[in-house]
């Protein structure tokens, strides 16, 4: 099992579990999927050999962190659907 800091509380469901389980900030033993899932939406950073969070990991501080995109079908606004 990989061991992640987890910067961002998130809950994940593994396939073999019913219910999903929430992991709070701080260094947590996880399973692949859940730790490659964790690090790439950014609730987690991935752990140097010696046990740190390594520097070049990547690792943007949360608040420069990109907003998610928008999607591309947005539902039109009622003005719009007025003039249509």
């Amino acid at each position: 099992m990989p061991r992640i800091t987890i910067v961002r509380p998130f809950k994940f469901v593994e396939i073999t579990d019913v219910h999903p389980r929430l992991y709070g900030p701080g260094e947590q033993d996880v399973s692949e999927r859940c730790a490659e899932v964790a690090i790439q939406e950014g609730w987690a950073v991935p752990l140097a050999v010696a046990g740190r969070p390594s520097q070049d990991a990547g690792a943007a501080p949360l608040s420069s962190s990109a907003p998610a995109p928008r999607s591309p079908r947005s539902k039109p606004t009622t003005a719009a659907r007025k003039r249509a």
